[in-house]
């Protein structure tokens, strides 16, 4: 009787150690899935945290697509008033908009550290203005009401010729022409596309050209770039 209670004994006690090895693993899959998820979501906030505190420089040397802009701002010594000051806005051409210039241009400009700093300030705006806010400012967003004022203005003679357009002065002194087409925010001839990269201290809009002022010195296609500019401005004030 004693031997077959001992057997039994044994028995349930092996059948509640496999029991509880077969438990663990779960337990641990959930807590390593659990963890996991946390992880994630806090590195996530992290991102998004670091970013919105980021200055205008800062953002700019993040996006992969703004390496020679970053370059050129470090070339130019502009980087750490960048980071200091503003609010700025920001329209930052992309690498490809550059390389369009053509490699003598971009030599000639990075060889020249005063007239390199003149193109770059020609790109920032004191201020801190969204796509929306340029939007407005350009008549974009009218309402019906300014159509319907637009359109009487026009039949007694009123000048509409820059009622799609605003001016901005550039931190180098000359202004930028912003209008808009299609919904797009436009920069003199430059098309921005993409809007809205805030920073802490302005916010940043990417385009598709380099932007010249028209006292610029810079040969080659920077000067095709610069009288296509200057042609559009005369045109729409003439």
């Amino acid at each position: 009787m004693r031997l077959i209670l001992c057997v039994c004994v044994c028995i349930l006690f092996a059948f509640g150690l496999t029991a509880a090895a077969t438990a663990l693993p779960m337990g641990d899959e959930n807590a390593t899935a659990d963890n996991a998820s946390n992880v994630t979501i806090v590195s996530e906030n992290m991102t998004e945290n670091q970013t919105g505190n980021m200055t205008v420089a800062e953002v700019i040397g993040e996006e992969q697509n703004l390496t020679m802009l970053a370059t050129a701002l470090d070339a130019a010594n502009l980087t750490i008033p960048l980071q200091t000051g503003g609010p700025y806005t920001v329209f930052a051409p992309t690498d490809e908009a550059f390389q369009a210039l053509g490699n003598e241009t971009i030599d000639q400009l990075f060889s020249n550290q005063t007239e390199l700093e003149q193109i770059l300030l020609y790109h920032v705006v004191e201020g801190n203005y969204t796509a929306e806010q340029l939007m407005n400012m350009t008549g974009g967003n009218q309402t019906d009401d300014g159509d319907i004022f637009s359109f009487l203005s026009g039949l007694f003679g009123g000048d509409n010729q820059t009622e799609n357009a605003t001016e901005l002065q550039t931190l180098g002194g000359e202004n930028l022409t912003i209008t808009q087409e299609n919904g797009q925010v436009m920069v003199n001839n430059a098309s921005v596309v993409q809007a809205d990269l805030n920073a802490s201290n302005g916010v940043v809009h990417i385009i598709d050209q380099v932007l010249i002022p028209q006292n610029a010195t810079v040969t080659g296609q920077t000067n095709m770039t610069q009288n296509q500019t200057a042609g559009n401005e005369t045109g729409m004030t003439a």
